[in-house]
């Protein structure tokens, strides 16, 4: 009778453990790899809306814009475990909206769109690590020199705008910018509800991001990211006849909070949506010329909100 029992209950019991063998191999751990396709090409596309407000000298300044690009990217294994990503645009668009209690020329919107319309074929070249983190840049400053070569302007002006692109669009400030492209993942194995940090040195400010990954579904594994802006270094330049310029941030806050979605195949961000505010002082600081003093500079007020989403796209051959 007991046999009997125990032999209509096992089709029961052998059920129940197959449900719990599948559930835990659909468990197992996700351990970050950086692997993209090079034998196809990608396309990214972003999507950018900000605006800016600026206080200074008792005037007031308001600039927004919408910006709209497309790069075609192909992956490269190089040497030392390296991997280069060429970006090629092929469409950029923007609307600005300017404003001001400063008088503004009339053709500036439509400079603007000129000059980033002037993005479209150029490219630029992001290296990568084994972690897919991005260590070198080659390449922006040519093509942000050819965008500002569309204007016509002649040579002499050409020579003083040169040091403003190294100072500010060089390979330090694009390198820790485009690293947003690319999360940093801590090594070993995450099981979902993992958390870690992730710290950005950017200009003038430093970033702290606590990661959380949230899920995985389809191969793809989702990390939210939140953190907040704070003061970091002074940055500085050199400006053409004036010397250097050391600007500093003597009070800021602000925050950064969004998704990554990564394909887990690749290690590969597809899609990110990512909001930013930022609320704070500027101090800037000329130094001498020739034996002469610097002028004295006010304090400026600056507040900014962004929002990016950009996704990354396989082609087909």
């Amino acid at each position: 009778m007991e046999m009997r029992a125990l032999s209509r209950q096992t089709p029961v019991w052998l059920f129940a453990a197959f449900l719990l063998t599948a559930a835990g191999c659909g468990s197992s751990l996700y351990e970050y790899q950086f692997e993209p396709d090079t034998d196809n090409s990608y396309e990214y596309s972003l999507s950018q809306d900000m605006n800016i407000e600026m206080g200074f000298f008792g005037m007031e300044m308001e600039m927004g814009q919408k910006a709209r690009q497309k790069a075609r990217v192909q992956f490269t294994k190089e040497e030392d475990g390296l991997t280069s990503a060429a970006y090629t645009f092929t469409e950029a668009e923007i609307e600005p909206t300017i404003k001001s209690s400063l008088p503004i020329p009339d053709d500036m919107i439509n400079t603007v769109k000129e000059i980033y319309k002037a993005m479209i074929g150029q490219q630029f070249t992001v290296v990568l690590d084994e972690r897919g983190q991005a260590v070198e840049l080659k390449g922006i400053k040519e093509m942000m020199m050819e965008m500002i070569r569309s204007m016509d302007m002649p040579e002499e002006a050409l020579g003083a705008i040169d040091p403003l692109i190294e100072s500010s669009l060089g390979d330090q400030p694009i390198s820790e910018m485009m690293s947003q492209m690319f999360p940093l993942m801590p090594k070993g194995e995450l099981d979902v509800g993992a958390e870690w940090e992730s710290n950005l040195s950017l200009q003038g400010f430093a970033l702290d991001i606590q990661c959380v990954l949230t899920k995985r579904e389809d191969g793809m594994a989702h990390v939210a990211v939140e953190g907040n802006l704070s003061p970091g270094e002074s940055h500085q330049m050199n400006l053409p006849g004036l010397g250097s310029l050391e600007t500093e941030y003597k009070e800021l806050e602000g925050s950064y909070k969004g998704v990554y979605i990564i394909d887990e195949a690749t290690g590969l961000a597809v899609d990110y949506a990512i909001d930013m505010t930022m609320n704070a002082v500027l101090q800037a600081k000329i130094g001498e010329v020739e034996g002469a003093p610097a002028p004295p500079t006010p304090p400026i007020n600056i507040k900014i909100s962004a929002k990016t989403t950009a996704s990354l796209a396989e082609q087909a051959p």
